[in-house]
């Protein structure tokens, strides 16, 4: 134990993991990252310069054909839209039936301090898009 680092222990350093979950089925027809009617999750965690993100949600499309995204933006220290290059998306082969995703991707560029991570939700293409099962995790590097 003498090379863990003195934060890493007591829970005072960049090493918390933060995770949040909604669990609320939630839709949108916005071809454009939006908020949901319940925003998030949400974490908000001392960062250095760059961390892990993690990014799991269920969910369906109305019709057949679309691609679901769910992408993280930041605040706070950071400023970040949500992008396509920051998310977790899966497309719906079949109407109204659920698909489940995950994805680990690292967010480098951050401005080290206080950072607000919170999930944005689009479609691809017209129709309503449902995501519920949704869950944030976010690891300081």
């Amino acid at each position: 134990m003498s090379n863990v680092p003195l934060d890493y222990l007591t829970g005072t350093g960049l090493t918390q993991i933060a995770t949040a979950d909604v669990n609320t089925s939630q839709t949108t027809t916005s071809l454009t990252y939006v908020d949901l009617a319940t925003v998030g999750p949400s974490v908000q965690v001392l960062t250095g310069a760059s961390v892990m993100v993690g990014i799991s949600w269920d969910g369906s499309r109305t019709l057949f054909n679309g691609i679901g995204y769910v992408a993280v933006a930041v605040s706070g220290a950071t400023t970040l839209a949500a992008s396509d290059t920051n998310c977790a998306r899966a497309s719906s082969r079949n109407a109204n039936t659920n698909n489940s995703v995950s994805s680990w991707f690292t967010l480098t560029g951050l401005t080290p301090g206080l950072n607000t991570f919170t999930l944005k939700y689009r479609g691809d293409v017209a129709g309503t898009y449902r995501f519920l099962k949704r869950t944030l995790v976010v690891v300081p590097l």
